[in-house]
């Protein structure tokens, strides 16, 4: 586990890398002590700044623009692209839902997304993944949404869904086959095998992404706790 020092009124950018569990994860933690009058706003937002633009990607080094690495079965592999910056809008996409119909980001906005990433729903990985959030959510309030996205081709996903009986309006597998508009600005395409990188995210109801796990491992499942306890955290400073 890596996390910067803690100082006084600083606002620390809390990395953990759990290499046992296969992710990463991002969180932006404010911790506001007593005694931090000698500390100058600025100062405190220019230390911020510093840290994120030099955080951790994955659990191989990657600085925010430049793109991310995962490993395939051990053998690294550089994705195609750069990931979102953290507490900034979440790029809009559009992707293809089971019945070839259009669905875009921006109709989610005043819920919270969860954005499920994976490869293939047709692995054993990917499918319990699918599975697991489909679980998760319907323990979560109606106004959260989970969208899970593949390079799978509609059919197949339809297929899947109807297997497993996943179904909701709040639960949603879409497609990136056609245009590739997520894999492009989320920087999650491997471009060797065409397909998502494994990764998680969580955007808030004013459509800014405020959470980040890209597994290290591709063959990994994400790790889930991490997940919810950026939900609690989220709902909290909603209240």
């Amino acid at each position: 586990m890596l996390s910067p020092v803690r100082r006084k009124g600083q606002h620390n950018f809390e990395l953990r890398v759990n290499m046992m569990k296969g992710s990463t994860v991002f969180r932006d933690q404010k911790k506001r002590e007593t005694g931090d009058s000698t500390m100058f706003p600025m100062m405190r937002l220019a230390m911020l700044w510093s840290v994120i633009t030099l955080a951790v990607v994955t659990g191989f080094q990657a600085a925010w623009g430049e793109p991310a690495q995962i490993a395939i079965r051990g053998r690294k592999v550089r994705l195609a692209g750069s990931p979102p910056r953290l507490h900034e809008p979440a790029p809009d996409f559009s992707a293809l839902d089971r019945n070839f119909s259009r669905v875009t980001l921006r109709q989610f906005r005043g819920k919270t997304v969860i954005i499920s990433s994976l490869p293939s729903v047709d692995t054993p990985v990917c499918s319990a993944q699918s599975r697991r959030f489909y679980e998760i959510l319907r323990q979560l309030p109606q106004d959260v949404a989970v969208l899970t996205i593949s390079m799978d081709l509609p059919f197949a996903q339809k297929r899947f869904c109807s297997l497993h009986g996943l179904s909701g309006e709040r639960f949603l597998l879409l497609s990136d086959s056609a245009h590739r508009e997520f894999a492009t600005r989320y920087g999650l395409l491997i471009p060797e095998r065409g397909l998502l990188a494994r990764a998680v995210m969580i955007i808030d109801k004013q459509g800014v992404l405020r959470y980040l796990q890209i597994v290290p491992e591709l063959t990994s499942q994400p790790d889930y706790e991490a997940v919810l306890r950026a939900l609690k955290q989220l709902s909290a400073k909603a209240e």
